[in-house]
């Protein structure tokens, strides 16, 4: 099975439903100010944006699973136009660092999609937050790396960044792993390390995502983390 192994990239299906699990208002995204000037779709009602993840809807070859602007899923053509930029990073936990001293609760309030009651219902949720390269970040994952149960920080950002480019420009495919999708790919990394330092760089983990889970699971790859290969360098010293 086919696999890649880059930084940045959009956020999965999974990713989404433990945002909607723990912090139901944040699972939706305002638009930042780039994503506006961009040109990304806003809700005016709901004060939100679209957001694609990378994984693909289920029965079929160029939907992929979309994140609305009233928190539901939505399968939808992976040409779509408008859509806005979510990414989803990982970096080495370290209680001594400044970003992890860094972090805030941040309150978000926001209409979520109600499927038993058939309703939009009000939201209030709080969400720690953190700052990477001049960018804030949920910290999904808190508890576990601060219980010692993770290793690194699974970090979403908090809004839309950017407006994304097309998932695939000719709508034929949903594969994040393939060349159609490596333009969106490297969008991901250009937009979340737009300002990053290098010793923020230094942070990052790279990610190995395979085929065989559709790219579910972003596997971190722990053990190279250190290792000065020449793609860290030339990332690191950016």
């Amino acid at each position: 099975m086919a696999a890649i192994e880059n930084y940045v990239n959009l956020p999965s299906e999974a990713d989404y439903q433990e945002i909607i699990k723990k912090f139901p208002a944040f699972a939706s995204a305002s638009l930042s100010a780039k994503a506006k000037k961009d040109g990304a779709y806003e809700n005016s009602n709901h004060k939100a944006g679209y957001y694609f993840t990378r994984t693909a809807s289920p029965d079929s070859s160029h939907e992929v699973q979309a994140v609305l602007d009233f928190s539901s899923l939505f399968c939808d053509g992976s040409r779509l136009y408008g859509v806005g930029l979510r990414v989803a990073l990982q970096i080495i936990y370290n209680p001594d660092n400044s970003l992890v001293k860094s972090c805030k609760e941040v309150s978000r309030t926001a209409e979520v999609w109600d499927k038993e009651k058939r309703k939009f219902v009000k939201t209030t949720s709080k969400a720690p937050v953190v700052t990477f390269g001049k960018k804030d970040y949920i910290w999904l994952n808190k508890d576990e790396c601060e219980k010692g149960k993770e290793k690194t920080m699974r970090l979403i950002s908090l809004e839309l960044i950017a407006r994304a480019k097309p998932f695939d420009k000719t709508g034929s495919t949903n594969d994040y792993g393939s060349e159609a999708a490596k333009e969106l790919r490297e969008q991901c990394q250009d937009e979340a390390l737009e300002f990053a330092t290098r010793e923020e760089k230094k942070l990052l983990v790279k990610v190995r995502l395979s085929e065989k889970d559709g790219y579910e699971k972003a596997e971190p790859i722990l053990k190279k983390e250190f290792k000065k290969t020449n793609d860290e360098k030339k990332l690191r010293n950016k």
